[in-house]
């Protein structure tokens, strides 16, 4: 059997800061708890609450699985010895509920000035969320469902719970009989493991359709269908011949064949840029 005690031997979650060592002697003086097992010595996450003590339990947290199956956490293919169980997940499912019902009567509790006759009740609570932890008590209470195992037999009791409607983390009230409890329901869930999710790997952001369809013609644009006759008309419309002569007539004539020279016979003081022939030109235009 297990026991839990208190421990000064386990090392402080956070030690004291500089400024806390400063005041006083100097030193300061903690408490911790430690269950004490055949297979190990399990320091837990503890937290006092009202006056009462929370120890906290995950479905992958080594020093729990040690301490409920005997044997070291194995997530490897096959083996599956860890807390990950339907059962486990029933009792967080319950945990839900009970804080989804302590907020809802918390939010729609009605307002009033001392007269009952006059209150005024508020509007009706949206979906519990998060942060609406911090407007109840952290206290909440869940029924334990029956356990049966080959060797023992749970009845169904009442147990605390510190609220919560999104944690995988289970903060159970810390006594002998709630670790006895957990124990068993860890060893009888391990013919119940679920596979444990993997994360999603997150890929390269999807180009957007609007963008694909607008390049293809279907936004802004003509369809396809009215692109592809345009293609086709422009293919079958005949090319215009266009008239070298009549288009772009030559404003600067020049010489005969036989009268062209090759700059590159002459010297460059015989190198000089032709004149126009004026009087020629005009002529051609008169005619």
């Amino acid at each position: 059997m297990a026991e839990a005690a208190p421990s000064e031997a386990a090392p402080a979650a956070a030690p004291p800061s500089d400024a806390e060592l400063d005041t006083g002697p100097g030193f300061k003086l903690e408490s911790h708890w430690a269950i004490v097992h055949k297979m190990d010595t399990w320091y837990p996450d503890v937290v006092t609450r009202s006056g009462d003590n929370f120890i906290k339990l995950s479905k992958f947290d080594r020093h729990f699985v040690k301490f409920c199956l005997q044997k070291p956490m194995d997530l490897s293919k096959g083996v599956g010895r860890s807390a990950n169980s339907t059962l486990f997940d029933k009792l967080l499912e319950l945990r839900k509920r009970a804080s989804e019902e302590s907020a809802r009567q918390q939010m729609e509790m009605p307002e009033s000035g001392g007269d009952t006759a006059s209150a005024v009740p508020k509007r009706k609570a949206k979906r519990v969320r998060v942060e609406d932890g911090c407007l109840v008590d952290p206290r909440v209470t869940i029924q334990l469902p029956d356990l049966e195992t080959k060797t023992e037999y749970f009845m169904s009791r009442p147990a605390k719970a510190l609220w919560g409607v999104t944690s995988k983390e289970l903060w159970l009230e810390l006594n002998e009989p709630n670790l006895h409890y957990m124990k068993a329901l860890v060893q009888h869930g391990a013919g119940h493991q679920q596979p444990r999710k993997k994360k999603e790997k997150k890929g390269s952001p999807k180009k957007s359709p609007r963008k694909r369809l607008k390049r293809i013609g279907h936004i802004g644009g003509s369809s396809p269908a009215k692109m592809t006759a345009a293609k086709s008309k422009a293919k079958s419309k005949p090319d215009d011949q266009i008239n070298d002569a009549d288009t772009f007539p030559d404003t600067i004539p020049y010489g005969n064949e036989a009268d062209e020279v090759n700059s590159t016979d002459l010297d460059e003081s015989q190198q000089q840029p032709v004149q126009p022939d004026r009087q020629r030109f005009d002529d051609e235009r008169s005619d």
